[in-house]
């Protein structure tokens, strides 16, 4: 009897300590939760500030007026407001376009020197190289 009321007991600190335990981690990931969030990039807008505020032939984007104009060569807001263009791209027009020695490929801006060694792009964009071969000088050789 003795020892099934050890065993009781044993549970109990065990539950107590798990509950414990469990509380310490969901208070640690609400803290840090809490102290990751960053504030808003943009200051709200004040008096005479603001997407009403700006001049014929500007746009209110990301906090500050912008001549429209700028949305064609910007690669931080090509074509609109927030559309980034990746690494391997400029804006050209209004359109995110693969920079000079890129090659759209599969969705993707890849660097045309690739197509020379690149089994899976051997020579130019989706020549994929058979089982056995390998891509040398852009073109696909058995090994």
């Amino acid at each position: 009897m003795q020892a099934l009321s050890r065993i009781g007991t044993l549970l109990t600190r065990a539950g107590a300590f798990s509950l414990w335990v469990g509380l310490l981690l969901v208070s640690v990931v609400l803290l840090f939760g809490c102290a990751a969030q960053k504030p808003p990039l943009t200051t709200p807008p004040g008096p005479g500030s603001g997407p009403g505020s700006c001049s014929l032939g500007q746009e209110w984007c990301q906090g500050r007026c912008l001549d429209s104009t700028s949305f064609l060569n910007d690669t931080g807001n090509c074509g609109r407001c927030g559309n980034r263009c990746s690494m391997f791209e400029t804006c050209t027009g209004g359109s995110c376009e693969c920079a000079t020695g890129y090659e759209r490929c599969m969705g993707r801006c890849v660097n045309t020197a690739t197509f020379m060694s690149d089994a899976q792009n051997c020579g130019r964009c989706g020549n994929f190289c058979a089982v056995g071969e390998s891509c040398l000088g852009g073109s696909c050789r058995k090994l």
